[in-house]
């Protein structure tokens, strides 16, 4: 890979054997065919330059790659299929996560049809999601690569996010990408990649199950998410925010309020558009509101509000519009 990138980029390319050592961000590759070219691999592939990426990667050759993870970088591939092929030894299976340490050597067989979501990030950055998520203060890694087995819905939802959070990515094409707000989506994906592998390493702080603080723990949340609503908000601010690990909060809002963190931030964002369209001026038209309260997908915000409401914001908005004219008219 050439050095990280001075503003926040993407691309969707197709490679061929003899451009494969970038397939891998943070990482210093050599490559070498072992059998005649087949059809181009792939790649998505978002770089920030805060030294923390997302890779896409689907293989379709025959190759030999080995190098190493840059010094101060981790990663973490969720792999989704293996067909016969290695990394550090560890044979590829769909629905399992490799942790590389920090500056890891890295040596992989790869075989035609291996497909992974590859994440990379600064050592302080992936300590700050770990301990957030799990509770507990990050091991020193001692082994290159360690493998862990997740559960088949906990890959197929992984796989999904993750794809989702490319497709975000991608739109880096149709104009300046929004750093903060990604690099929230980055770290929402990592943050739900340390909990499956903590799942299946049986490594969680233990529940706080007192009924009392789990609600100051919920209380201090939703406190930031109220004050920051406006914003793009991760599971890792809100986690700092209450002193609590993802777990704990998960199970601190579930006793709140009935609702997972992110639902609450979502349902939160549309009862606060729709109390801004009631007292709305005549000039703002719904797309202003919705954006001025953090939305990013209006197609999408426009399903849930009706899905919530039973009407469409246009309609609450054209409602309390007809009633003002009627009260001028008398």
């Amino acid at each position: 890979m050439a050095d990280w990138p001075s503003s926040l980029s993407f691309r969707s390319a197709a490679l061929n054997p003899d451009s494969l050592a970038d397939i891998a961000s943070g990482t210093e590759l050599t490559v070498d065919r072992l059998s005649p070219g087949s059809q181009p691999s792939s790649v998505l592939q978002t770089q920030s330059p805060d030294h923390w990426a997302l890779d896409v990667t689907e293989i379709n050759n025959h190759v030999h790659a080995n190098g190493r993870l840059r010094p101060g970088i981790a990663g973490i591939l969720l792999i989704l299929e293996g067909e016969g092929s290695t990394i550090c030894g560890i044979p590829l299976h769909g629905g399992s996560v490799i942790s590389l340490a920090p500056g890891a050597s890295l040596e992989a067989k790869l075989h035609p049809g291996a497909k992974w979501m590859g994440t990379v990030m600064s050592v302080r950055h992936w300590e700050q999601i770990e301990a957030q998520t799990t509770g507990m203060i990050p091991e020193r890694r001692l082994a290159s690569a360690t493998v862990a087995k997740i559960s088949p819905a906990q890959a197929a939802a992984l796989s999904a996010l993750a794809r989702t959070t490319a497709v975000e990515f991608s739109k880096s094409t149709q104009g300046p990408l929004p750093a903060a707000g990604l690099r929230h989506q980055f770290d929402d994906y990592v943050s739900a990649v340390v909990e499956a592998n903590a799942s299946a390493n049986l490594r969680y702080q233990a529940i706080d199950r007192t009924y009392w603080r789990r609600l100051r723990q919920a209380y201090s949340a939703r406190d930031f998410i109220i004050a920051n609503l406006h914003d793009p908000i991760s599971m890792t601010d809100l986690c700092l925010a209450a002193g609590v690990s993802r777990r704990q909060l998960e199970y601190a809002f579930q006793d709140a309020f009935a609702v997972t963190p992110r639902q609450f931030i979502h349902l939160r964002r549309l009862n606060e558009i729709r109390r801004a369209l009631l007292r709305s001026e005549p000039s703002r038209t719904v797309t202003d509101i919705a954006l001025d309260h953090g939305v990013s997908h209006l197609g999408r915000f426009a399903i849930s509000y009706r899905a919530l409401f039973g009407e469409s914001p246009r309609q609450t908005l054209a409602t309390v519009r007809s009633r003002s004219q009627r009260y001028v008219l008398r």
